[in-house]
């Protein structure tokens, strides 16, 4: 392996993907994301699904379902939640499974998907996909 491909590998647990995960990274043109939409993304080597809620507000989770593996950005925006297309699972901004039709009370509490922290600015969407704290924007 060359050093040119260390610095090419960006996944997570690279060690240039765990520097670029330090920062925030741009993904999309705000206004390109209107409310009830979603937009499906890829950056340092992670596929996210993005969303703008009815409330106006950008919000970023991890790409896929973790019930079936559905794409999430086939789904619909309720709200400022987001349900998969395949069996309606619903999921807030932050990741956490808020609804699960046709399963028992109380397993939507035991499911989350890895969420991302998500600024706009300067007519971008960023989202910051370190552990911690994200800097200031």
């Amino acid at each position: 392996m060359s050093e040119l491909d260390v610095v090419r590998q960006v996944g997570p647990g690279t060690p240039v993907g765990r520097l670029l995960r330090r920062q925030w990274q741009p993904v999309a043109v705000s206004a390109a994301l209107a409310p009830g939409r979603t937009q499906a993304v890829r950056v340092l080597a992670e596929d996210l699904v993005l969303y703008r809620g009815d409330d106006g507000v950008a919000r970023a989770l991890e790409a896929r379902c973790p019930h079936r593996g559905t794409f999430l950005h086939t789904g619909w925006v309720e709200g400022t939640g987001l349900r998969c297309s395949y069996h309606g699972w619903c999921f807030d901004g932050t990741g956490q499974c808020i609804d699960q039709p046709a399963e028992p009370d109380g397993h939507a509490a035991a499911v989350r998907i890895w969420a991302s922290a998500v600024e706009e600015y300067a007519g971008l969407v960023w989202v910051h996909l370190g552990d911690g704290a994200p800097p200031v924007l």
